[in-house]
Parts: structure tokens; C-alpha cells; sequence
């Protein structure tokens, strides 16, 4: 979830006009919404313990605000001639199919996917919370390739770096502390590449004015 605090932190200090942050909204909302549904489908699994609670409640006042805020959809619109290249087109679009795989999945087959995968299946909210939160960049990476302009998806990128380099390092001490899941291997390296890939775009942009 960090890529949603540094993405809020940059918008915040560096006042961007609301069409820049809109994506990034649309995908705080989509994620607190599917963090209701983890909730629910965990209090109906038995599980009650406090944090199912505090989420529950906290996600929906977060679904809320930010569903106000898109209803509203204040801001003019952007001035901008710098396009996404076809190339970084390609990174976002396999990277949104797999966080649709790992944001739908988990969140609606969590235990399931738990016994195939090796994971224990004592505390499915934790899962069903990270696929909450991977589902929320699965929908903005649809929103970044439908927008043509660069200034549009750039918070996006940044949250997209922040969640799949901290990805690749809890995948990485998760091996290192005996883990056995292919799913953490799959994680490594399937991170590690959208890290490098976004990076690149996001480097070139700035340098060269257009992603390549």
C-alpha cells in the first residue's frame, strides 16, 4: 500500500491540478472498495479478529471521500504534448495483467489459492488485503492506457515503481527466510522487470521527453 502514501505525498506538496491525481483517485477508490469486499468475505470466513473491523471501517470512509471527489471530477483539462511511446505502453499493459491476476484472484479465491500455492490458510485477510490493493493498480494501469498524455498517468508510474520495488524486496526476504512458494520466485522476478521497465520510461521522460 505505500505506493498510495507516496503518490498522496507528492500530490500533496507538489499541488498537481486534479486531472493528474485523478487516476491515482480512481485507484485509492477501487482499492478501499475491494478492502469492503476482503472484510466482508473475512467476517463471513469466521474471522473477527480487530484489524478486519478497523479496515472495514476505515476503507469504506476512505471509498466514500474518494467517490465524492470523482463524482465531482473538478479541473479543467490538460495542456500537454508529450505522448507514451508504444514501448511503455507494452510495460503497463503486462503489468495491469498481472496485477488483474493478483488483485482478483486472491481476493475472491483466497483460500483456494492459498492450499495450491503453499501459503497457510489461518489468516486469509492479509491476502485478501494485498489483493485489495493490487486491484487498485490493475484498474488505473487500464486508465494509463487509455490516456494518451504523459501527464496523466505520471503519479501512476510513481506508485506502480514504489509497489513493484517493494514487491521484489518483501518477495526477495520472504525467500531468504526459508520461504518455499513459487508464487514469492514469480514475484521476484516478474517485479523486479516492471521496476526496471517503469523506471526506464519514467527516466526517459524526463531526459528525453518521451517514453521509449
Amino acid at each position: 500500500t505505500i505506493g498510495y502514501g507516496v503518490v498522496a505525498l507528492v500530490a500533496y506538496w507538489g499541488r498537481v491540478p486534479w486531472q493528474q491525481v485523478r487516476i491515482p483517485i480512481v485507484a485509492t477508490f477501487i482499492f478501499n472498495f475491494a478492502a469492503v469486499v476482503a472484510s466482508l468475505l473475512s467476517l463471513a470466513d469466521g474471522d473477527h479478529q480487530p484489524l478486519v473491523y478497523f479496515v472495514l471501517a476505515a476503507a469504506a470512509a476512505f471509498t466514500l471521500v474518494t467517490a465524492y471527489w470523482l463524482r465531482r471530477n473538478l479541473g479543467v483539462p490538460l495542456a500537454e504534448d508529450r505522448r507514451v511511446s508504444s514501448n511503455f505502453r507494452a510495460v503497463i499493459l503486462i503489468a495491469t495483467i498481472a496485477a488483474t491476476f493478483f488483485g482478483v484472484v486472491p481476493l475472491l479465491l483466497a483460500r483456494p489459492l492459498a492450499s495450491s500455492v503453499g501459503f497457510k490458510t489461518d489468516d486469509l485477510f492479509i491476502l485478501r488485503a494485498a489483493a485489495a490493493a493490487t486491484l487498485g493498480y490493475a484498474v488505473a494501469g487500464i486508465l494509463q492506457l487509455r490516456a494518451s498524455e504523459w501527464s496523466a498517468i505520471r503519479l501512476q508510474v510513481i506508485a506502480a515503481m514504489v509497489f513493484n520495488g517493494l514487491s521484489a524486496i518483501a518477495a526477495a526476504l520472504y525467500l531468504l527466510s526459508g520461504g518455499r512458494s513459487l508464487v514469492g520466485w514469480v514475484i521476484v522476478v516478474a517485479a523486479t522487470i516492471f521496476t526496471v521497465g517503469l523506471a526506464s520510461g519514467f527516466g526517459a521522460i524526463r531526459t528525453a521527453g518521451t517514453p521509449d
